[in-house]
């Protein structure tokens, strides 16, 4: 009984430090985790999440923003795909709008695009980001 004690002991405690390496690893910005494509550049970095439509509800990723002289881009902190990242071309936007997160909280946006495509995005202060975005896709045209 009393290894067994030790040993619950010990796995609570791995837990505990894989747990706080998780948190330090996710602190600050992490630009080296977007590819970027010649000629551009990272003009701001946020943290937020992305709401996907799974099939049986929306399920939200927590990841990091940048926002480019030529694109929207979204990479979730634990990316276990490709398919889970986001990269919106600012030529592709037709629209954002504002929306409400879980019909309460006013912190989310949809990306709309040419072809039909929604990204439902969810950031602090969603306004700077849909003023910075639309002022981006001026500058393009």
């Amino acid at each position: 009984m009393f290894l067994i004690g030790i040993i619950a002991h010990l796995i609570g405690f791995l837990i505990l430090v894989g747990i706080i390496v998780l948190i330090v690893k996710c602190r600050g910005f992490h630009p080296e985790k977007f590819k970027l494509m010649e000629g551009e550049e990272i003009i701001k970095m946020a943290k937020g999440d992305y709401w996907q439509d799974s099939g049986l509800g929306e399920t939200q990723l927590s990841g990091e923003f940048a926002f480019t002289n030529k694109r929207v881009m979204f990479v979730p902190y634990f990316c276990l795909s490709d398919s889970q990242k986001v990269t919106i071309a600012l030529e592709d936007i037709a629209s954002i709008e504002k929306a409400l997160l879980k019909n309460v909280f006013p912190v989310a946006f949809v990306i709309d695009t040419k072809t039909d495509e929604s990204y439902k995005f969810a950031i602090m202060k969603r306004d700077i980001y849909i003023d910075l975005i639309n002022s981006l896709i001026e500058k393009q045209n």
